[in-house]
C-alpha cells in the first residue's frame, strides 16, 4: 500500500483531507481523536477516541484557531512509514512492501507514546520529540537562559489552553544536516513533565521545512534528506 496526499499548511499545521475529513496529522499526540468513535483511514477502520484530556476535536480545533474534523495520532501512525514532504506538500504513508527514501538512517527514541530524535542544539546534545502538530519548536529554559529573545509568540496545548512563550532563534543540526528554527519554552508543569520522561523539548514545524523526512515508526527509525 502506498498513498500520496497533497498537505496543506495552516500556521506551521499539516492538513490533509480524506474520507470528506479534514486531519490534522500530529506525531506529537499519542491518540487519535475524531467527532466519532469509527475513523475510515487508509481503507481501514479503525477505534479512536472522541476526547483528549477533556478536549473534544471541536475544542481543539477552537484552541488552534483552525478548523479540523481529526487530530491522527500515534495510535495509527505507528503502524505505518509516513514520507513527510513540506517542500513539495506532499505526504506518503507506506507500507513495508514498498521503497522509502535512501539515506543514512538515524534512531527514533519511543518516549510516552511519542518518538524522539537525538540532535545538537545551540551545541548542546538533545533529545527532542518529533512533532508535526507544533507549529512553534520548544526546548527546556536551561539552553536559552543565557541567550537573548526575539520576540514572544502565542501558543497553546490542550493540558495548558492558550499561552504566550519568549522565543529564540537557534541553530541544530543531526550529523551534518543543519537547520535554524524558532524555539519557545514550555509552560512550567509541561516542561517538567518531558523531563521526568527523559526528554529535553520538542521539534516541530522548521525541522519538517527543512528537511524529507521518513519516519519507520514500526522500525523505529528515521531518515532525513534533502
Amino acid at each position: 500500500m502506498k498513498r500520496t496526499y497533497n498537505i496543506n499548511l495552516v500556521e506551521g499545521h499539516l492538513l490533509i483531507s480524506d474520507n470528506g475529513n479534514t486531519i490534522l496529522v500530529d506525531t506529537g499526540s499519542p491518540i487519535t481523536v475524531h467527532s466519532e468513535t469509527n475513523l475510515n483511514f487508509l481503507d481501514r477502520g479503525f477505534r479512536v477516541h472522541t476526547s483528549i484530556m477533556g478536549n473534544s476535536i471541536s475544542d481543539l480545533s477552537n484552541l488552534a484557531g483552525i478548523s479540523f474534523t481529526t487530530l491522527l495520532g500515534m495510535d495509527i501512525l505507528s503502524q505505518y512509514r509516513v514520507v513527510f514532504d513540506y517542500k513539495n506538500q506532499q505526504i506518503t504513508f507506506l507500507t513495508e512492501e514498498e521503497p522509502g527514501l535512501d539515506d543514512t538512517s538515524y534512531p527514533l527514541i519511543d518516549v510516552m507514546g511519542s518518538k524522539a530524535v537525538r540532535m545538537n542544539i545551540n551545541g548542546q546534545p538533545l533529545t527532542m520529540v518529533i512533532d508535526t502538530g507544533a507549529p512553534l519548536s520548544y526546548v527546556d529554559t536551561a539552553v536559552t537562559e543565557n541567550l537573548e529573545s526575539v520576540g514572544e509568540k502565542e501558543d497553546f496545548h490542550p493540558i495548558a489552553g492558550r499561552y504566550t512563550t519568549r522565543i529564540y532563534k537557534l541553530e541544530a543540526e543531526i550529523d551534518d544536516k543543519k537547520f535554524t528554527g524558532t524555539y519557545g519554552n514550555l509552560p512550567t508543569m509541561m516542561g517538567m513533565s518531558l523531563r521526568l520522561g527523559g526528554l529535553d523539548g520538542v521539534v516541530g514545524y522548521d525541522f519538517f521545512r527543512s528537511f524529507r523526512v521518513m519516519l519507520d515508526f514500526k522500525n523505529d527509525s528515521a531518515v532525513i534528506t534533502y
